[in-house]
């Protein structure tokens, strides 16, 4: 995916599927990654009954959205277990 300045914008269409996450379902998974792209100013569209639609038009937007949709998708457990990861890592790096 090509994301400089100069080009036109990426569109990404995300159709949430039935995930592990106690409590979650797809529609609600939607909105809420709806929700927080538009309170990051990615813009985006979200009709009920259909795909949320993404316009990615920065490589700050794409990794942007990886985060939304992951923080989403992903139970708290295996968040946290990757957040330690991430901190077993840079401890080695210091």
């Amino acid at each position: 995916m090509n994301l400089d300045s100069t080009s036109s914008p990426t569109v990404i269409t995300i159709a949430v599927q039935h995930s592990n996450t106690p409590g979650s379902d797809p529609a609600s998974q939607r909105w809420q990654i709806y929700h927080r792209l538009r309170e990051l100013e990615i813009p985006c569209r979200c009709a009920a009954h259909q795909p949320l639609t993404v316009e990615v038009n920065s490589t700050i937007a794409a990794f942007q959205l990886w985060s939304v949709v992951k923080q989403v998708s992903t139970s708290r457990l295996e968040l946290a277990d990757w957040l330690e990861r991430c901190w077993q890592l840079r401890s080695r790096a210091i």
